[in-house]
């Protein structure tokens, strides 16, 4: 017969075992997030890049035309 005693501790050595696999499990999962899930290359935390290229090149081209002017009136 058990008692209590040795009931606790089974039990406590089985909820161990679960927290192992649990805290595996996270792992696994964030470094999924990490890697983006779809395209398997890490994703840098806090960056986005909202603009295309084409878009920043527009940009750069016509801050390029602003000061042209700027320093053509000068």
């Amino acid at each position: 017969m058990l008692t209590k005693r040795k009931l606790l501790k089974l039990a406590f050595k089985g909820l161990q075992v679960e927290r192992e696999q649990i805290e595996q499990e996270i792992s696994e999962i964030r470094a999924q997030l990490r890697r983006g899930q779809l395209g398997g290359k890490a994703v840098l935390p806090g960056r986005k890049n909202l603009l295309s290229v084409a878009a920043r090149r527009a940009i750069s081209e016509g801050m390029r035309a602003y000061w042209a002017r700027r320093k053509k009136a000068v």
